[in-house]
């Protein structure tokens, strides 16, 4: 009865704790609908303020009037973000298992010069990145956002793909050779079902980096590879700021990350080597 009571006030503070956390997380996104969908030259000066006009004419350009859509801004986005987290999980999946499983000396200090590589700030690599890509005419195309995308990306994929394999037991692959698989078979058939909810968090990171890049898409993009956030910040001009198009575009830009999260929930909330080891 006692131990009860003492669990109590501990359970209903951590559920303060959480409802604290939600609120503080969710108010963001609150204030920006209530700015989307504020009359043009109005903005709520109070934190819980609500216009008496809401409209949804803000929507309607960015949806719908021509001109002013967003569609062909979030396809470039898309397309550049999927092209750039396929090829990083590709090469993620190989490089994770290889520094997983490498016994050389010397992979520890190649994996640790990942990290080093992942930490360099993006601005220093703009002057580089736009020489070279001027050079292989890559300017203001998919190809040259996909290709200055790819090296920020795949440090932080092996590293977090590394983990994953490392909690996958050994004894699976070797139980596998002794039955006759080859090692392509074995990391496909065997570790990597395994390690899907690895793979889902992974592709995640990088999809969101690349789907929400600004630097490097100001950068390489001209006239016909212009991506959501440019899109967006295209909005704030020298004489005038249009924050209710902004926060609208910025809801709609969220309909693509939406999806995916409810394509790979069911991976990403499975478990790591759930039924693959049974005492």
């Amino acid at each position: 009865m006692k131990k009860n009571i003492r669990t109590i006030p501990m359970k209903l503070l951590l559920a303060i704790l959480i409802i604290l956390l939600l609120a503080w997380t969710l108010l963001p996104f609150y204030s920006l609908i209530i700015t989307s969908l504020s009359p043009a030259g109005e903005l709520p000066t109070k934190l819980f303020e609500v216009s008496k006009n809401l409209t949804f004419k803000f929507y309607k350009e960015v949806l719908i009037e021509p001109g002013t859509t967003l569609w062909d801004n979030m396809f470039n986005s898309v397309i550049v973000a999927s092209l750039v987290t396929i090829i990083v999980l590709i090469s993620a999946v190989f490089g994770g298992y290889s520094f997983s499983r490498s016994n050389f000396p010397e992979s520890r200090g190649l994996f640790f010069l990942l990290l080093i590589i992942r930490m360099v700030p993006g601005i220093l690599m703009v002057i580089p990145i736009f020489i070279i890509a001027s050079k292989l005419h890559l300017m203001d195309t998919i190809l040259g956002l996909v290709l200055a995308h790819i090296p920020f990306n795949i440090p932080l994929a092996i590293w977090l793909m590394k983990g994953f394999f490392d909690v996958v037991p050994r004894e699976l692959e070797e139980a596998a050779f002794i039955d006759g698989a080859t090692m392509p078979r074995t990391i496909f058939s065997v570790i990597l079902p395994l390690v899907m909810p690895g793979v889902a968090v992974t592709a995640v990171f990088v999809f969101l980096y690349s789907y929400l890049d600004y630097l490097f898409a100001l950068t390489l993009s001209r006239v016909n590879i212009i991506t959501l956030p440019i899109k967006i910040a295209g909005f704030m001009t020298a004489h005038r700021i249009d924050f209710q198009a902004m926060a609208a575009s910025a809801i709609v830009g969220t309909i693509p990350m939406i999806l995916m999260f409810i394509f790979i929930r069911r991976y990403i909330v499975a478990g790591l080597t759930f039924g693959a080891v049974k005492e």
